[in-house]
This record gives C-alpha cells, structure tokens and sequence, in this order.
C-alpha cells in the first residue's frame, strides 16, 4: 500500500486539501464513490502540524498543482 492515501485506515482517491486562510478542507473519494470532506480550524491544528499537512499534500503522487490566474 506505500503511496496510498488513508484516511482512518481506508484508501482513497481524488484527495484535494484547500486552504483558506489559516482553514484547512480535506476532500476525496472513498472507495464506494462517495465525497467526503474534513475541515480544520486553526485551534485544532499547531503550527507545525499544518506545516506538515501542506508538506505531505504537496509531495503526494496525485496532489495538483496551483492553478495560476488566467491573463
């Protein structure tokens, strides 16, 4: 299972984290299809944990890039 993505224990695909501001929103799949999402306020995430989630989003196999503005 290395290169995975779990969330409690099961596989999922689609994975997209968004920020806003300091709020973080965790979407994917899970293995029936079904959308899920997860959200983190800024006084349930420390500093350095939401530096490690945007470091492990970023280096994810199947992260997307930052979309730029259109011209």
């Amino acid at each position: 299972m290395e290169g995975d993505l779990l969330v409690d224990g099961h596989r999922v695909e689609a994975v997209h984290l968004h920020w806003r501001g300091p709020l973080a929103f965790l979407g994917w799949t899970d293995v029936q299809g079904d959308r899920q999402r997860l959200a983190w306020w800024p006084d349930t995430l420390s500093r350095t944990t939401r530096r490690e989630l945007r470091l492990a989003a970023n280096s994810a196999p199947n992260a997307p890039s930052i979309a730029s503005m259109a011209p």
